[in-house]
């Protein structure tokens, strides 16, 4: 929710951030947060699963403007895909 919120208010863009800098702390832990928990989102065992074998991802799929995607992909040595999750163009489900 948090990330969210961000990008609405800023745009997710370096203007943005300016424009809405009086939070810069609370974001930049939230980013810190999001950067530590890469790499484990990529091999960990499922949390809620107790006998879960250790998860290693075949490929990774993201989002361009996320972090650390390149970087994961490129250390378990598996293919990265970037693409946006919303249409670009209308279709019939989104008009």
């Amino acid at each position: 929710r948090t990330l969210s919120k961000w990008m609405v208010e800023s745009g997710g863009t370096i203007i943005g951030e300016v424009r809405t800098f009086k939070s810069a702390n609370t974001k930049l832990a939230m980013l810190k947060d999001i950067v530590h928990s890469l790499w484990y989102a990529c091999t960990a065992p499922d949390p809620y699963d107790p006998e879960a074998s250790p998860f290693v991802a075949d490929a990774i799929i993201a989002n361009p403007p996320t972090f650390g995607h390149i970087h994961c992909a490129e250390a378990l040595g598996v293919p990265l895909h970037m693409m946006f999750p919303q249409p670009w163009t209308p279709t019939t489900a989104f008009p």
